[in-house]
């Protein structure tokens, strides 16, 4: 596919599948996708336990529970539709706000490993998926994405993971490690105001993590102001 596709915006109406690993994940056909990596280490291990404890608390206020098993009893898709993009909102995206403190190893900040992300990202643009804007931090990244049908997400974004982190472990001679956090996250794009707030969101961030030139990788996409 040479020809951008249209903006196709998430519809309630039309067939999603949800699934969850420790995040639900919304699939739609078509649909943009606001995703972010992150290195295995860049969240302390306290404050990813302070936001597992708050997102549990909050679910069992919403009536799921867990049996003795460790199974919870509800499943999240019977959450009303306003409840489950609370849940989204709330917890998902406060992940984010704590990825610009520079926590970890912040391997990405050299040029050379961050170059493997660079070139990873890109590489089925057309083919496999259409790459929006991009970012690519010290210790994250986020993108933009629109995957061609049938390619599935899980399998692009498993693709770039696995050929990034072997290139940059082979660099830095290290074996044995995880690179990235093992769930990263996504979004499906609401709308074209969402679209253009994410968009805002990739362009400004080395701004707030107050990020010098060469610190850091960013890459507009002017395809996607046709949908503007």
């Amino acid at each position: 596919m040479s020809k951008p596709p249209p903006f196709v915006a998430f519809d309630p109406h039309k067939a999603t599948r949800i699934y969850r690993v420790h995040l639900p994940r919304w699939r739609q056909k078509c649909v943009t996708y606001f995703v972010t990596f992150r290195l295995e280490d860049s969240l302390p291990a306290e404050i990813l336990v302070q936001w597992k404890m708050a997102r549990r608390r909050w679910l069992e206020s919403h009536g799921i529970s867990w049996d003795a098993d460790g199974r919870r009893k509800l499943p999240f898709r019977q959450l009303r539709q306003e409840e489950q993009r609370s849940f989204q909102t709330r917890f998902s995206y406060a992940i984010q706000q704590h990825l610009d403190n520079g926590y970890g190893s912040c391997l990405l900040w050299q040029p050379a490993l961050r170059a493997f992300v660079d070139d990873a990202f890109p590489y089925f643009h057309t083919s496999r998926f259409w790459l929006g804007d991009y970012v690519c931090m010290p210790d994250h990244c986020h993108a933009l994405m629109t995957p061609i049908e049938p390619q599935d997400l899980e399998d692009i974004l498993g693709s770039i993971r696995s050929f990034s982190a072997r290139r940059i472990n082979q660099e830095i001679g290290r074996t044995g490690e995880a690179l990235w956090q093992k769930e990263g996250y996504d979004h499906i794009v609401r709308d074209l105001e969402q679209l253009n707030a994410f968009r805002r969101y990739i362009a400004e961030n080395p701004v707030r993590a107050k990020l010098r030139e060469g610190e850091f990788t960013y890459r507009r996409a002017d395809w996607m102001d046709t949908w503007i």
